[in-house]
């Protein structure tokens, strides 16, 4: 956090990183979330999907991972299909310029996918 509340431009910014670092979010957290949108589609009658999700490319990618990973399980034990948010720009599944994209590996394995044979 202190990284990131160094390089804030104001004090307001600050106020709201701050606030947002209080709120500890984790697996268990996310699951909570999800378990309690499962409830309400249960007692409803309803099938749930999240229709994206994802972690801005530019955090750092072991926390990255790991977050998406959490979301997809969270997802998955629950039965709520998902996709990702998006396949290639700061959210993306794939790096590199059009033509040349690759898959990024940590990501797929994230998402419990595998990797393309090269």
């Amino acid at each position: 956090m202190a990284k990131v509340l160094d390089g804030l431009p104001d004090d307001a910014a600050r106020k709201l990183m701050i606030n947002y670092g209080k709120e500890r979010w984790n697996a268990a957290k996310i699951e909570a979330i999800i378990a309690e949108g499962a409830a309400w589609a249960k007692k409803h009658g309803v099938h749930l999907t999240c229709n994206e999700f994802g972690v801005y490319r530019k955090a750092p990618p072991a926390d990255r991972n790991r977050c998406i990973e959490d979301m997809r399980k969270a997802l998955e034990k629950y039965n709520i299909g998902w996709c990702m948010w998006d396949y290639a720009t700061e959210f993306g599944v794939v790096t590199g310029p059009p033509g040349r994209r690759v898959p990024d590996a940590d990501t797929l394995h994230a998402l419990g996918l595998t990797a393309p044979a090269p």
